[in-house]
């Protein structure tokens, strides 16, 4: 049966309300700095366990280290791991020292360095001097080699992007899920084609276990980690294999791993269409001098949003610097739930998506009545549906992985509890995978965020970072149940930038600000510049 050609669904240009954001990047000048000084620092782990155990850094804090490119194979080809470290500002023999947190920032795909040379002393503002934290890039990503090498000739891959990028969301023509499935079917051939043995390694079990070299290397037996969105994956990942090698762990805007691992990725907006309904209510509260779109009720802001949608695809705008279409533009997502912006992202190559997210997943059917009856039922749970692509772009990938792991996530018993943040409507990690997740680890605790965003830091919360830091600090967990709300306000009067929370949560603020009273402002710094990966129309 031919497939019915729709409206483009997912009305929204209003990119505040994801409050998805993008990575801070490094300079140009800077990241050649830092691979000259790679290329002439490199070190190997078993070194590493001779000497010293912070040994591993130059001064600069860059390096590569080596692990074996297949843990199977010990004595075989070795990869070389690129990471970055701040360190702490006391000694290691300090007895107040607590040593590394490995950071991730999601994708997958997202570079650890990256985020760490951007945001890194800023973390250390919230968590503590105390640690040491360790930024790295996963198998196949940025600077860690061997490299995957679809696209040799740059030109090739742009040409590749920009077609793409032409392509109509999934219902938007009798032949649009079939053009998706043909274009990266080409794309996975190519891969295929042209991988010189790199792909089958870059799956998240491998960068779980270089996750514990690095440990390994620094001399101890425990991981302390955060990780965001897809980050929850490789940490979830990593306590499910190695449950009595956690010693701290959050995991913040928390996938259904095994969701994930099916290549369904079909729990993944259920929370999504909260988002512009928050948007439509609280505008028509706020009155028309704070919102440019305001109408009287809920239903006419809306009805507002989807006139503007309509005739912009009549009369499209350009906007400059980077062109959008409509498509990208309702699906672009920017870091503030208080302003209406957008942000450049840094963008994720969607083959190295492929590479991890594909080869990590069970194979997906290429046949199209499954990918119609895909997005069908998909298109159950968000008007987003014409623009969430993953699954299908996973139709064309033959590359199988040397490791996989794909759970059970259940039952597991850590060394140390984990400790899982969600926000109650996040677009694409919704609350109840979080909750799923937590229910499969033994004593872990799901602290619960009121905001809309992907991840805490797409709200200020001083009680949801003071409940991370003291985790870190002390190991100390919030009560089960906790929530945490916001000082952000979708539309602030231009006099007020936030305002107080109410009732308990109010003393735990107030507490926190006497202990530093620039701690909403850094929150703040760090919720506007922070970025997690952002891969065009997918990917978190």
């Amino acid at each position: 049966m031919p497939r019915k050609m729709g409206r483009i669904a997912c009305p929204w240009i209003i990119t505040t309300l994801l409050s998805v954001v993008t990575l801070a990047s490094v300079s140009n000048d800077t990241q050649a700095d830092s691979e000259a000084i790679w290329a002439t620092h490199e070190f190997n782990v078993d070194r590493l366990l001779r000497d010293s155990a912070l040994a591993m850094c130059t001064s600069s804090g860059q390096t590569r280290g080596f692990v074996p490119l297949d843990y199977n194979d010990p004595d075989g080809p070795m990869a070389a791991v690129a990471m970055i470290r701040v360190p702490a500002k006391v000694a290691v023999d300090d007895p107040t020292y607590k040593g590394p947190i490995l950071i991730n920032p999601g994708g997958p795909g997202g570079s650890g360095v990256d985020i760490v040379v951007g945001l890194g002393p800023t973390f250390k503002l919230l968590v503590g001097d105390n640690f040491d934290l360790i930024g790295f890039d996963p198998r196949g990503v940025s600077r860690t080699t061997p490299s995957m090498l679809t696209f040799p000739i740059a030109a090739e891959g742009q040409t590749f992007t920009v077609e793409r990028l032409q392509d109509p969301p999934l219902n938007a023509t009798v032949d649009a899920i079939a053009r998706t499935h043909a274009r990266y079917s080409v794309l996975g051939s190519l891969a295929a084609a042209r991988d010189l043995g790199v792909v089958q390694y870059m799956t998240t079990a491998t960068v779980a276990r270089d996750m514990l070299s690095i440990v390994h290397a620094h001399g101890l037996e425990k991981l302390q980690y955060y990780g965001i969105s897809y980050g929850s994956v490789l940490g979830l990942t990593y306590a499910a294999m190695f449950p009595d090698k956690v010693e701290r762990m959050v995991v913040d805007g928390v996938f259904n791993a095994t969701d994930y691992y099916s290549a369904q990725w079909s729990s993944n907006l259920r929370d999504t269409d909260k988002i512009p309904e928050m948007f439509y209510e609280t505008c028509a509260q706020a009155g028309p001098d704070l919102c440019a779109l305001f109408a009287p009720d809920s239903a006419s802001v809306k009805a507002r949003v989807e006139a503007l949608f309509d005739s912009l695809k009549r009369r499209p705008i350009a906007s400059p610097p980077h062109l959008q279409t409509l498509r990208t533009a309702r699906w672009t997502t920017a870091s503030s739930t208080t302003a209406l912006h957008a942000t450049a992202g840094s963008q994720i190559d969607t083959e190295t998506l492929m590479a991890i997210s594909c080869t990590d997943g069970d194979p997906v059917s290429g046949d199209l009545n499954d990918l119609d009856g895909w997005f069908d039922q998909l298109a159950t749970t968000s008007s987003c549906a014409d623009v969430f692509i993953n699954h299908v772009i996973c139709s064309g990938w033959t590359v199988r992985q040397k490791e996989r792991f794909t759970g059970p996530f259940v039952g597991i018993n850590t060394s140390f509890p984990i400790l899982l943040v969600g926000n109650t409507a996040d677009p694409v990690t919704p609350l109840e995978g979080a909750k799923l997740m937590a229910e499969g680890f033994v004593n872990s605790v799901l602290l619960t965020q009121s905001s809309p965003g992907h991840n805490a830091f797409s709200a200020t919360s001083p009680c949801t970072i003071a409940a991370m830091a003291a985790y870190f600090q002390n190991g100390s967990l919030p009560e089960p149940g906790t929530v945490c709300e916001i000082e952000d306000v979708m539309f602030p009067p231009a006099n007020i930038t936030k305002t107080p929370t109410t009732g308990e949560q109010t003393t735990t603020i107030t507490k926190r600000n006497a202990q530093n009273e620039n701690m909403s402002e850094k929150l703040h710094k760090l919720r506007t510049t922070y970025k997690v990966p952002k891969l065009g129309s997918f990917g978190f």
